[in-house]
């Protein structure tokens, strides 16, 4: 079994810290004490390489890799489209960093449609 970032750094060769961190954070303070951290980590990674998909040609194979590996050990955290709102509102709406075709990290505004979008891909999985 790999950790999250673990698996994040097999598919892209590389890891940030940073990446998918303003998700993990909204997910943690949205959820509290109810979730481990693997299942907020991989949450929030999963968010964010869906925007990197979407915004940036981040690779869907790789996406797909990614969502099918973590699945097996540490799953999506469960919640819908009620919680979204509140959930962006945890949220810093500064740059998030993603990854682009060619693996390469930036800092990328995104639109709120976006990221509700992320949502959608984590909840529909």
């Amino acid at each position: 079994m790999h950790e999250p970032t673990e698996l994040l750094a097999l598919i892209t060769g590389k890891w940030n810290r940073e990446f998918g961190f303003e998700f993990i954070k909204a997910f943690n303070a949205y959820f509290k004490q109810d979730c481990n951290n693997d299942r907020v980590t991989a949450t929030g990674i999963g968010c964010s390489l869906f925007l990197s998909s979407i915004t940036q040609g981040f690779p869907t194979d790789k996406l797909n890799t990614f969502v099918r590996n973590v699945r097996e050990d540490c799953p999506f955290l469960a919640f819908n489209c009620n919680n979204y709102e509140q959930l962006y509102n945890t949220m810093e709406k500064g740059p998030l960093l993603l990854i682009d075709g060619n693996l390469n990290y930036h800092k990328c505004k995104v639109k709120k449609e976006d990221i509700f979008e992320a949502f959608d891909f984590v909840t529909n999985i």
